[in-house]
């Protein structure tokens, strides 16, 4: 038997480094929302009450908004 193996079966293929690709990009995307959320509940949470009257939400319901927010795909 012979331990002799071409060298295409030992390297990535392309469609092995577009996968590689669109994973990491898809983990970029989803590190960007995620520190997006953050700065909107920050911003949020540094309103006073009345400001959060005037725009129509009560303190105890911001998370909820955002979550709401991010489901709906609105910004």
């Amino acid at each position: 038997m012979s331990m002799i193996h071409s060298t295409a079966e030992l390297g990535y293929t392309t469609d092995s480094k577009w996968r590689v690709f669109g994973f990491l990009t898809h983990c970029l995307a989803v590190f960007q929302e995620w520190r997006s959320r953050g700065r909107r509940l920050a911003e949020l949470r540094n309103l006073d009450d009345r400001a959060l009257t005037d725009i129509g939400i009560i303190r105890g319901e911001i998370e909820y908004r955002i979550r709401e927010l991010d489901c709906s795909g609105e910004r």
